[in-house]
């Protein structure tokens, strides 16, 4: 039997939501999956098993794409790279050290890298929680990660982001270079996204300096429970 995952709640460390990588949908459902099932509070297990009938069950996909796409995600996983910076400095390190899938039982077992460890578990201070089940229905990276970006400021209900920094969290320096571009392909669908499917409600707006765009402004509400469905 699946369990039942709608209650998890996702832990991060503001520095994790932050920080700058590159994931697919696939490799960030995998992610958030399994940092739901820790318990931030406290040390984190060595080993997180999330199963394809749970996964699936979650994500409302056919049993067999669950399987496939935690193949696919925690072997693209663990050759992934995540950014952080210190200062001056530019950390990079591997989200996981560790995965292992079983084909015949349809379940995978991935170990976050220890390096990752204060970020997810022992939290203390300065982290965003958040229901998983709340960005259970979008279909974009990019929309996963701008939810995270404005929840963090939830309490405030908006943030700005120069485009500066958003490039760089998106891992996106080599990609939309022109600002239309980054906001047709990437910011206007996320938030049509997150205004259909999530439990916020988002506008923007973009503040310039002379002729160019240098930064975004977030104002953001949560939905009242009744508009929206869980």
């Amino acid at each position: 039997m699946a369990t039942d995952l709608r209650e998890n709640k996702v832990t991060q460390s503001n520095s994790l939501i932050e920080a700058s990588y590159k994931l697919s949908l696939e490799e960030k459902r995998l992610v958030i999956v399994a940092i739901s099932k820790i318990d931030s509070r406290k040390t984190l297990p060595p080993v997180i098993e999330i199963t394809a009938a749970e996964y699936a069950a979650l994500f409302g996909l056919k049993i067999q794409a669950g399987y496939q796409q935690l193949d696919d995600a925690s072997n693209k996983l663990y050759e992934r790279d995540i950014k952080f910076k210190e200062g001056k400095a530019l950390t990079r390190q591997r989200w996981i050290h560790r995965a292992k899938y079983y084909p015949g039982e349809g379940r995978v077992e991935i170990s976050f890298s220890p390096t990752l460890y204060p970020y997810i578990s022992e939290i203390k201070d300065n982290f965003t929680s958040y229901q998983l089940t709340n960005v259970k229905q979008l279909k974009s990276i990019y929309s996963i990660r701008l939810y995270e970006l404005l929840w963090k400021y939830i309490s405030e209900g908006r943030r700005w982001i120069s485009i500066a920094d958003l490039r760089s969290m998106f891992e996106l320096e080599e990609k939309y270079e022109k600002y239309a571009d980054l906001r047709k392909c990437v910011i206007e669908p996320a938030l049509a996204e997150i205004n259909e499917k999530t439990n916020l409600d988002v506008r923007f707006e973009p503040e310039k300096q002379g002729r160019v765009v240098v930064k975004l402004w977030f104002h953001f509400t949560e939905k009242k429970q009744s508009a929206f469905m869980f």
